[in-house]
């Protein structure tokens, strides 16, 4: 494995087809355009694309519209779903379909699959599939056996570049990757890729195919095992009086460590992402008959951290519950989107809801609850949340929070209680006498 650099080559000959439009191809197809790229977004959902065509990107995500505003106006982007024109005439398809995930995090990988074997019978002779949606090592050697059956004399190669976007970070991190791991099978397809990514980036990490997505299983993997652990050790810290960022303080100077070291207890992950690739690995190992008990034991745990906020509003709360009003700050699963899917702020809505408490919630980008949560009031600020509530909990990093300040609390709330699981106010509040705030890992 090495990384090697890439000087700028012309490519106003190449032509893109971005297939599968909704966070990561629509940022990709933006970003492809905004480096200069003939590029046409190809997705079958024809209300996706009549929006993209408007410059309205499918879900928000911050400067996506405008990258997407500039692409058309220059003439190097568009979008259709006439899959035979879209792939009949490009050089490179660059499968991005969000995979698919149902509520026990198993990925629907079929649908990429089936997608994938639909552009087989467009596909001209020399073109390069590149593979980017989320799916378990093995799955590209498993396409190729597919195009192996159907291609008559045609030449097709087929890479793996895994996806590393962030929401609400994603053309920031798509345009300023630290580096871009890119799997291969033959050297002789090395030309092609560095020609379409060194207008990106200098940092390409050369690997095999299944290496290649085996490095994106791994590196999620890491991170989902670095917040549960980070996690246990603040509930720990809760129960022998320790201050756990302090504790994680402690570890950021230890040089096996590291400063930028991905330990900050808080929130439990959520959204699919990281979930995903740890059951696509403990999946893998049970075929293969593998014991891996520090993997098996990553979405245990972090199931357990996501009844954190329930448990400790309860305890405030107590028996009266059904009297009491909560505020609710912050919606979305992350910071950056609006997305709603797999939030923990709304599996908590739901479980607060069972106490018969009122519940009035904020989010700068939400306005849409599901049907189920009719009952909750949606309100148009943040102070209007405060307002006669007894409990107040942040529940996204939103940085718009950080506007709140200890005496509009005093003053709105009936009781000045704030549970801050990630301490995300804690300049703010924390040490105001008058205000309870609550936050993890701390005893």
């Amino acid at each position: 494995m090495v990384a090697e650099q890439f000087v700028d080559l012309s490519i106003t000959s190449m032509n893109i087809c971005v297939y599968g439009l909704w966070h990561l191809g629509t940022v990709t197809a933006a970003c492809l355009a905004n480096r200069g790229f003939e590029v046409v977004g190809l997705d079958p959902n024809t209300k996706t694309i009549d929006g993209l065509n408007c410059g309205k990107a499918p879900l928000y995500e911050p400067g996506l519209d405008k990258h997407l505003e500039s692409g058309l106006e220059a003439g190097r982007l568009t979008f259709t779903t006439d899959i035979k024109s879209a792939v009949g005439h490009t050089d490179i398809v660059w499968v991005t379909f969000d995979t698919p995930i149902d509520e026990d995090e198993k990925a629907d990988i079929d649908f990429v699959f089936d997608r994938i074997i639909d552009t087989f019978s467009y596909l001209r002779d020399d073109t390069m599939i590149i593979i980017s949606s989320q799916l378990p090592v093995g799955s590209i050697r498993k396409v190729e056996r597919e195009f192996m059956e159907c291609k008559s004399d045609r030449r097709v190669s087929f890479c793996c570049i895994p996806e590393n976007l962030r929401l609400g970070q994603a053309i920031e991190s798509f345009l300023n990757p630290d580096r871009i791991v890119v799997g291969i099978r033959d050297n002789g397809m090395r030309p092609i890729i560095g020609r379409l990514l060194s207008p990106i980036s200098s940092e390409l990490v050369w690997v095999g195919v299944e290496s290649a997505e085996m490095s994106k299983h791994a590196l999620n993997a890491f991170l989902a095992m670095s917040i549960v652990y980070s996690n246990e050790i603040a509930g720990i810290c809760e129960r022998v009086n320790a201050d756990s960022i302090e504790v994680e303080n402690t570890l950021r100077t230890e040089s096996r460590v590291g400063r930028s070291a991905y330990i900050r207890p808080g929130e439990a992950f959520s959204g699919g992402t990281l979930a995903r690739d740890v059951t696509y690995l403990t999946n893998i190992a049970d075929q293969e008959n593998l014991q891996i008990p520090v993997l098996n034991s990553v979405v245990p745990s972090n199931n357990i951290q996501k009844g954190w906020l329930f448990r400790r509003a309860q305890e405030i709360l107590g028996n009266s519950a059904q009297h009491k009003k909560v505020g609710v700050l912050g919606l979305s699963y992350k910071i950056g989107t609006d997305s709603i899917e797999k939030s923990i702020s709304i599996e908590l809505i739901r479980d607060l809801l069972t106490l018969g408490v009122q519940i009035s919630a904020f989010d700068p980008k939400v306005n849409i609850l599901p049907k189920d949560l009719s009952m909750v009031r949606l309100e148009n600020s943040i102070d209007d949340v405060t307002v006669d509530a007894d409990l107040l909990i942040v529940a996204t990093r939103w940085p718009d929070f950080q506007a709140l300040s200890s005496e509009t609390l005093i003053n709105n709330m009936r009781a000045p209680v704030v549970i801050d699981q990630g301490a995300f106010l804690a300049s703010g509040l924390s040490g105001e006498s008058r205000i309870q705030y609550i936050t993890f890992g701390k005893g």
